[in-house]
């Protein structure tokens, strides 16, 4: 915790944190004013959700929430990035993917239609706006150069590192699981001296990645994301796990998340 409270974590937050103060009050402000409105329209055309499917709630909901929460937004961006160059491509995307949801909400999409529509709004960001995320900043005042869902790996090497041990001082391995694809991309990365040095800041090198001892009985891809829920599934199957070994055994919990978030718990029996 001691970075979270070091000069240096201050000072990012006043540098980098506080200037957003002001656009996320006018967006809270503006999206608040704009809720009855979207209630209205949703009743008047009839755009309510009905309990049962996907949908959790007990009752018939208003599906044009999204709408006040892009008013919120298009205005914060509109007042505080006039002259931005990314401004009018960040609006028009964002209001699409908006239009998106909504639409899907009223009447469902299939599958490949809604993949092949998120697929195009993504080109149109990046090729013809130019739109990408650069780094992500942490109130540690530590830069993470994003890698798709890669944060972990800049967390782990730090962990160990600050504990002094070595992969195989860990006798079970809970990494989430957003694709197979990405799993084997933190394996390679912390197998990666140059990786580890660059991206986590961590000279020394901790062996090799046992394989063997990751996610024993199955991890998300088998066991399924439950939505707002993997963190409480992975962390209460980790420590039932880890009960079963030795005293003194150590876990170690992996949690990758958008925005280029990285979740990392050492455990011990």
């Amino acid at each position: 915790m001691t970075d979270f409270f070091s000069d240096r974590a201050l000072t990012n937050i006043t540098e980098h944190l506080l200037p957003g103060l002001w656009p996320l009050l006018l967006a809270f402000a503006v999206c608040v004013l704009a809720v009855p409105p979207a209630i209205y329209l949703s009743r008047r055309f009839g755009w309510i959700a009905q309990p049962g499917g996907r949908h959790a709630h007990a009752n018939p909901t208003p599906v044009l929430g999204g709408l006040a929460m892009y008013a919120g937004f298009a205005v914060a961006v509109g007042v505080f990035l006039p002259r931005y160059s990314a401004t009018p491509g960040v609006l028009l995307v964002s209001g699409l993917a908006m239009a998106l949801l909504a639409i899907d909400d009223r009447w469902p999409m299939r599958p490949l239609v809604k993949l092949a529509v998120q697929l195009g709004l993504a080109l149109l960001a990046v090729v013809v706006f130019g739109i990408e995320v650069k780094f992500f900043s942490l109130p540690g005042g530590h830069l993470i150069q994003l890698g798709l869902l890669m944060a972990p790996v800049s967390a782990i090497p730090r962990v160990l590192a600050r504990h002094g041990l070595k992969f195989n001082d860990i006798a079970l391995w809970e990494i989430h699981e957003a694709f197979s694809a990405q799993v084997l991309c933190h394996i390679k990365a912390l197998e990666h001296k140059d990786f580890v040095r660059e991206k986590a800041g961590v000279e020394q090198m901790f062996g090799s990645f046992p394989r063997d001892r990751m996610n024993p009985n199955g991890g998300s891809v088998a066991l399924g994301r439950p939505f707002a829920a993997t963190g409480a599934r992975i962390l209460s199957q980790a420590l039932k796990e880890l009960a079963a070994l030795p005293k003194g055994s150590r876990a170690i919990v992996s949690l990758c998340a958008d925005g280029g978030l990285g979740t990392v718990a050492l455990l011990e029996h």
